[in-house]
């Protein structure tokens, strides 16, 4: 039986640099590469209402939403509030819009969206594959 040789020290320190580099490389490519790409919210305040194309807009867990808000309400000023994300837009006089960039939670939920100023306007947005979140917002797995 031979006896055990311990490595050559020249050997491990190339290998510790190359694992050292490769791990750095890695990294680097995560920041450097775009995520995927953001999905798209319009929602329009019209006839004192939230609306949108979806009327329940569901996106993925963690997911980036481009969120354009406009009003076209005539005569009224609208406000957007999800309280959730602690997110809330200046008030909008009617023809105005705005744009914002939303990063969703990594959990199943239901994301309340309501109108500062108007209590009875609300709509949601709906995080979770259709499934795993209720009507009322609690997970069903």
């Amino acid at each position: 039986m031979t006896p055990f040789k311990p490595p050559n020290r020249r050997i491990l320190r190339y290998l510790i640099v190359t694992l050292f580099i490769g791990v750095a490389g890695l990294l680097s490519l995560k920041v450097l590469l775009p995520g995927p790409e953001p999905h798209t919210l319009i929602l329009t305040s019209e006839d004192m209402e939230f609306r949108s194309d979806d009327p329940e807009p569901r996106f993925p867990p963690g997911s980036r939403v481009h969120l354009i808000f406009r009003n076209q309400d005539r005569g009224i000023r609208h406000q957007l509030a999800i309280p959730a994300l602690e997110m809330e837009t200046p008030v909008l006089r009617s023809g105005e819009e705005i744009r914002r960039t939303l990063m969703l939670p990594g959990q199943d939920t239901i994301l309340h969206i309501e109108c500062p100023l108007h209590p009875m306007m609300s709509s949601r947005i709906i995080v979770g594959s259709p499934g795993t979140v209720s009507d009322f917002g609690r997970s069903t797995e």
